[in-house]
């Protein structure tokens, strides 16, 4: 643990307890917004609410008592976003791409400035209760009898009017509530009453791909927890998880049977076989990007004949997304950006005491598998819960690891802040030499967040 390290842990201690409630609330808000509920339909678009969220994100950086001096932006992020606004030179719905483009630049901004200005256990709480919103939500509108709250099924439904969405929108708090610290009287227990109620939620949707997606969560996550008690427990463990998807694996056919999927994956595979040829034709750049493919445009052309004339908005496959829309260049970015997340995440557990790091790897995972059949951070609010995972691993990372990736996976702006007790920074910090620093005796070394 280094410098740094100390830097977070004192500013976890000295930020006003107000204005860490506002960011938790600012987040959960976002987080719910994003998707967004049928309650807000037409009544803000999603560029709207992102400058909305911005601007408070802002007033709350300006009241913090202590910020950097020099921000470390992520770098893949600010490429792939550059790979989005060029797509707009050959896009097919130009208005369609500087609009949806303008809104992820402004939901990364206060992504990235909101782990800049708070905890990282603080941004995990805020989207864990994202979650216990909407299953309060959920509550209100079953015992006010609404029709809406259910499915003819019976699977629930929610504030949402679709139990995907729902089911979405739960699953990506589940990884932040298992990370998550309450320092509260009964904290460790609440925290598990919060992770059961939020699988119970997503069982309750009946969507198949968010219960196998919370199975593999919650067994890397219980990975995550022997791995920091004793390596040798996460090593059996990662064992007898590689037998199992061994197992699935050569029995695929019948996987799919039990999740009630065809051999076709409801549809998919013939799309993204009809979506192929037409990555082949552009593929370093891409059709040009949007949040959904514009009516018309060969890819959506292309995915409407490959389902029997039904209009679908999407290739239900992020790489296969980003390979129409953005090519080869924003399909390897988001899994730069991926990796990164992924490996930072493990490295932050492994090396020092930031026990809410765990969300950054857990988090991405989420987003990772849910993008194999459907799509994650495509949606706002994935975009803004993947930017903070990745702004949280290019601020701590250097904290964990001397990996030359550290010293490039971050570009550095002026970011003018008063400092608290004299101390400042005047450059994005670099990783010491050593991954464990020589700590002063008087200094903490436990709880960085």
């Amino acid at each position: 643990m280094d410098t740094r390290a100390l830097l977070e842990s004192s500013h976890a201690r000295t930020q006003q307890p107000w204005l860490r409630v506002a960011a938790i609330l600012t987040v959960a808000v976002s987080c719910i917004a994003f998707v967004p509920p049928v309650a807000f339909y037409g009544r803000m678009s999603n560029l709207e609410f992102a400058l909305v969220t911005l601007g408070v994100v802002l007033v709350l950086a300006l009241l913090q008592p202590l910020t950097r001096t020099r921000v470390p932006i992520p770098t893949f992020v600010v490429a792939l976003l550059a790979v989005m606004a060029a797509s707009t030179l050959w896009s097919y719905s130009r208005a369609e791409t500087v609009r949806d483009v303008l809104t992820f630049v402004v939901i990364a901004l206060a992504a990235i400035v909101l782990v800049q200005i708070v905890s990282l256990n603080s941004l995990a709480i805020g989207v864990a209760l994202s979650g216990v919103i909407l299953l309060i939500w959920c509550g209100i509108l079953i015992v006010s009898g609404a029709e809406s709250a259910f499915t003819v099924a019976g699977d629930l439904l929610g504030p949402y009017g679709n139990r995907n969405g729902l089911a979405y929108a739960l699953l990506q708090s589940v990884p932040a509530a298992l990370a998550m610290r309450l320092r509260v009287r009964l904290g460790f227990v609440l925290k598990w009453l919060i992770v059961i109620a939020l699988a119970a939620g997503i069982v309750a949707t009946g969507s198949k791909t968010s219960l196998l997606v919370l199975a593999v969560v919650i067994t890397v996550g219980v990975g995550f927890l022997l791995l920091r008690w004793r390596r040798t427990y996460g090593f059996i463990w990662a064992v007898c998880v590689a037998l199992v998807v061994v197992v699935a694996a050569l029995n695929f056919e019948s996987l799919l049977g039990i999740l009630g999927k065809s051999d076709t994956i409801s549809g998919r595979i013939p799309m993204w076989a009809a979506l192929v040829p037409l990555v082949a034709m552009r593929p370093l750049t891409g059709y040009g990007w949007s949040l959904s493919l514009p009516v018309g445009a060969p890819p959506s052309v292309a995915i409407q004949e490959s389902v029997n004339g039904i209009v679908l908005y999407h290739a239900h496959n992020e790489v296969m997304n980003w390979l129409v829309t953005t090519g080869a260049l924003g399909a390897l970015l988001i899994l730069a950006i991926y990796g990164l997340v992924l490996w930072a995440g493990l490295e932050i557990v492994r090396h020092t005491d930031l026990v809410a790091a765990a969300w950054i790897s857990l988090g991405g995972l989420v987003l990772l598998l849910r993008g194999l059949s459907e799509i994650s951070e495509t949606l706002p609010q994935g975009w803004f819960v993947l930017v903070i995972l990745v702004a949280a691993s290019v601020k701590y990372l250097p904290s964990a690891t001397a990996h030359p990736i550290s010293k490039w996976i971050a570009l550095c702006i002026p970011f003018t802040a008063q400092a608290h007790s004299g101390t400042s920074e005047t450059a994005c910090p670099v990783p010491s030499e050593n991954r464990r620093a020589v700590v002063p005796q008087d200094a903490p070394t436990r709880h960085l967040d």
